[in-house]
């Protein structure tokens, strides 16, 4: 996997555009976890613009109507836009120790790259991946309470953790988008089908992911990054704010 975080914002630029044709799954009233399926990857790229987003856009469009006819919730990118891994992890790289280990980041109140009017919940404050035995609890800090869904359907926000692979080129994405209609969980990097393989909630300004080990090949060592996107049309003008975790680099795990 390139040693940048553009490539998978790349995809939760595009992904924001291709859910926003699909319809959530939803669940009970009152329930603030959401299953979903999205597939995310991987793909090339440079410094973040509007330039950047917009071209995004226009690849998730294309994807959603790609996905149009399959059953909601299911549009896929492009093979372009990511390359799933293959094969298995070598025995050398598993690392059961690691397996209860920690990684985590603090980010500064206000570094987003942002324009117009943008909510506070959309800022990382922090992020961490900590081993729980046979899962791994993925967690993002938000400054502000995050809402069950978005007040309408111009404006949407997607999370997403990315997680380099075994091998060049691979790597994990985990994350989720806000509708008006509620949360829908995502996962790609493992196979095609991008359907959620753990749980999903919101509790107050954290939004946390756990998943089992297994589906990134077991305990090891890996480099991460978080990252949140907020974006909303409001009287015909653009307002944006996307935030990483952390602002320069990628973190490690275990650190």
């Amino acid at each position: 996997m390139t040693k940048t975080k553009l490539p998978a914002l790349l995809c939760v630029a595009a992904m924001l555009v291709a859910a926003c044709n699909s319809t959530p799954t939803d669940t009970a009233e009152g329930d603030r976890s959401r299953l979903g399926g999205k597939k995310n990857g991987a793909t090339k790229g440079g410094k973040p613009s509007k330039k950047v987003l917009k071209e995004a856009a226009k690849v998730g469009q294309k994807a959603a109507q790609k996905g149009s006819g399959s059953r909601p919730g299911s549009a896929t990118a492009p093979k372009t836009v990511g390359k799933a891994p293959g094969g298995t992890t070598a025995s050398s790289q598993i690392r059961p120790e690691f397996a209860r280990r920690s990684s985590s980041v603090t980010d500064p109140r206000d570094d987003a790259k942002k324009e117009g009017v943008t909510p506070d919940y959309a800022e990382i404050t922090g992020a961490s991946i900590q081993g729980l035995g046979e899962d791994v609890r993925l967690t993002m800090t938000l400054a502000g309470q995050v809402p069950d869904r978005t007040p309408n359907d111009k404006t949407h926000m997607i999370i997403a953790f990315g997680i380099t692979g075994t091998e060049e080129n691979e790597g994990y994405s985990f994350g989720a988008q806000a509708r008006p209609e509620g949360w829908q969980a995502y996962a790609g990097g493992r196979d095609d089908s991008g359907a959620f393989p753990g749980t999903f909630k919101i509790e107050g300004s954290q939004i946390v992911m756990t998943i089992p080990w297994d589906y990134i090949r077991g305990p090891r060592a890996f480099e991460w990054y978080a990252a949140s996107n907020w974006f909303s049309q409001l009287a015909n003008t653009t307002h944006y704010r996307v935030d990483l975790a952390p602002s320069k680099g990628l973190a490690k795990f275990p650190n």
